[in-house]
């Protein structure tokens, strides 16, 4: 059954961008919560994509996604705090994969790192179609019990890229299969229609880089 689908605009201005993003998610079992969350924040300099994938499916780990992303809402935009503070909120229960991305709406530059299995790719737009521009280095873990730090990247966007994060109920390297171009929602669904796990709990956010009109 459908968990979550939704989608809006938001103008950044400064860098000349504009974003389209949708969100579609699934849950295991039509009568449990999905254990995959997302949300996005507005912070001093920019924005906050989350990503949350709460360890195993039901109750206990959609629990566990809500914890984390309640707590990013206090975010002061120091991603290794964010996580840091995440860890310390999910220790002693139901653990949880984290991927965060931060941009800066004045450079139109993202930075974002992930914890556990929530996969990331920027695909750019080429003359042949589109190709990996950038893709989101995942360190091993799960946040409440075992946290190592972060790998923090940096890529500037550009108008026709397409960021996707997916959560690992969605088969990996989805994203390089998807037809092109593509918009954000129509990505999110062919993602979701083509590549979901029956068996788990998933989730796409997908985010459409448009130059301003």
């Amino acid at each position: 059954m459908v968990a979550m689908k939704g989608g809006g605009a938001i103008d950044l201005g400064r860098c000349g961008l504009s974003l389209i993003w949708a969100v579609l998610g699934y849950a295991k079992c039509a009568d449990q919560p999905s254990g995959d969350g997302y949300t996005i924040l507005r912070l001093e300099r920019g924005l906050l994509f989350a990503v949350a994938d709460g360890s195993g499916s039901g109750k206990a780990a959609a629990h566990a996604a809500e914890l984390c992303l309640a707590t990013l809402a206090r975010s002061e935009g120091q991603m290794d705090q964010d996580f840091s503070a995440c860890h310390d909120r999910l220790k002693g229960g139901r653990g949880a994969a984290l991927a965060l991305l931060a941009l800066n709406a004045a450079t139109g530059e993202i930075t974002w790192a992930s914890v556990g299995d929530v996969e990331g790719v920027v695909l750019r737009k080429t003359d042949g179609g589109q190709t990996v521009y950038a893709a989101l280095t995942q360190i091993g873990g799960t946040l409440g019990s075992i946290f190592n730090g972060i790998a923090p990247q940096t890529c500037l966007l550009a108008p026709g890229d397409l960021i996707v994060l997916t959560t690992d109920g969605v088969l990996r390297d989805c994203a390089r299969k998807i037809a092109t171009p593509a918009s954000a929602e129509a990505a999110a669904e062919e993602i979701l229609r083509r590549f979901r796990r029956p068996n788990d709990d998933s989730l796409a956010l997908v985010i459409e880089v448009r130059a301003r009109q």
